[in-house]
């Protein structure tokens, strides 16, 4: 989110005061979101074939085409294999 103290927001009303906007994750700090992601791309690294990693500063549509192949490619497999995980 960007903005910080200079960005004025409406509370909703009946919302508690401090509220700031966004959920919980969406106030964390860069640094935050960029230990989780440094925590993903370790699990990624353990486990290729159970996580996958995707540039997703692609075009939406090349994103969702490189999802729906692979869930699709996935699914084929699970079905050769008998259903078993």
């Amino acid at each position: 989110a960007c903005g910080g103290a200079a960005t004025a927001r409406a509370r909703p009303e009946g919302v508690r005061p401090g509220w700031e906007g966004g959920d919980r994750l969406e106030r964390e700090t860069l640094a935050f979101h960029a230990r989780v992601r440094e925590g993903f791309l370790a699990l990624a690294r353990i486990d290729p074939e159970r996580i996958r990693v995707l540039d997703a500063g692609r075009p939406v549509a090349d994103v969702r085409e490189e999802i729906v192949a692979a869930v699709a490619g996935l699914l084929r497999e699970r079905a050769r294999a008998g259903g078993a995980s």
